[in-house]
């Protein structure tokens, strides 16, 4: 589900089972890949995930677009 902060920065939650994953754009921190929280939620890192293989990016870009076509 693609979520929006208060200043406007887009981020996406998603469950992985039971794992919450938070993907946001971590750019002021480059050398972090993902935060693991206490309660076992996950704070990724999308500038880390644009090298992944498949490129996550355009498997969400796909999800989100599935997403607005329901949402239409």
């Amino acid at each position: 589900m693609k979520r929006e902060t208060i200043d406007g920065q887009q981020y996406i939650v998603e469950r992985i089972g039971d794992t919450k994953v938070i993907h946001v754009g971590l750019e002021d921190l480059p050398f972090v890949d993902k935060l693991v929280m206490t309660d076992g939620t996950i704070i990724q890192n999308m500038k880390f995930e644009r090298i992944a293989v498949p490129p996550i990016h355009e498997v969400k870009q796909q999800l989100e677009s599935n997403n607005n076509l329901q949402y239409s």
